[in-house]
């Protein structure tokens, strides 16, 4: 039962890591956006799965 419930929970957030990366590649990587703005918004999606990765596995 426990098992079952993490899996779901893992599913679930692999697709919505999935289609924040499509949105981001789709809307985001071919504009002509400024270079810096690029940067700041890769460095704040790449900080953000960084602390899902590794708070996610720890008991609140």
């Amino acid at each position: 039962m426990i098992a079952r419930r993490r899996a779901i929970i893992l599913v679930i957030s692999c697709a919505v890591i999935l289609v924040a990366a499509g949105l981001i590649e789709a809307f985001i990587s071919p504009t002509d956006l400024p270079f810096l703005l690029k940067l700041i918004l890769s460095l704040g999606s790449g900080g953000l799965l960084y602390t899902y990765l590794f708070l996610s596995g720890h008991e609140v």
